[in-house]
């Protein structure tokens, strides 16, 4: 957030300040405009979507699920909550069925259909705007392999026909990726 202090206008990541080694995936975007390999980006929606099932267990819906308020950890293997990710700023939560308070300007095209006309959001909001971090991580849907792709388009249909339930999205995730990239090992990733 920004803060003015003595006149001067300074941006300041709280969490950035508390958690090293964490960055978010706008921090990513940033160093990599091209887009991350997808292999990378995987182990990264995972934890989107791992914490998504956190919220939507509780009957929330986050609302908020953009690059910047997703921080994923690049420590080594050999560091304590290595590959770990939090998503922040609650502030935009609500309960399932109710509209979105807000939208964070600059970021249209992360949020469905159903934000942008102040309809009542779903689980399946969160899990559109999860798609599209991913999507926009790895440089767009033409870096995807097709059975990826079919996950993350089962995420961005209209809100009618749209993938509603996280954890059976993180299962089936896990299953094509393992028929995509063969069992999970761990990806040095750094920035």
């Amino acid at each position: 957030f920004d803060v003015t202090q003595d006149k001067a206008k300074q941006r300041v990541n709280v969490f950035g300040a508390l958690k090293k080694g964490y960055h978010s995936l706008a921090e990513i975007m940033g160093e990599y405009p091209a887009g991350i390999p997808v292999q990378d980006a995987v182990w990264m929606f995972r934890r989107m979507m791992g914490a998504l099932i956190a919220v939507h267990r509780a009957g929330f819906v986050h609302g908020a699920g953009l690059p910047q308020h997703v921080q994923v950890g690049l420590m080594d293997k050999t560091e304590p909550g290595a590959h770990n990710g939090v998503l922040t700023d609650f502030n935009y939560a609500v309960r399932r069925g109710q509209p979105l308070k807000a939208m964070v300007s600059g970021y249209t095209i992360y949020y469905p259909e159903e934000v942008q006309n102040k309809a009542p959001s779903t689980f399946g909001t969160d899990l559109f705007m999860a798609s599209k971090c991913f999507e926009n991580l790895v440089g767009g849907q033409v870096n995807m392999p097709r059975q990826i792709l079919g996950i993350v388009r089962a995420c961005q249909l209209g809100p009618r026909h749209r993938l509603q339930d996280v954890q059976e999205l993180y299962d089936d995730f896990d299953t094509v990726v393992k028929a995509v990239y063969g069992k999970p090992a761990f990806r040095l990733f750094t920035i």
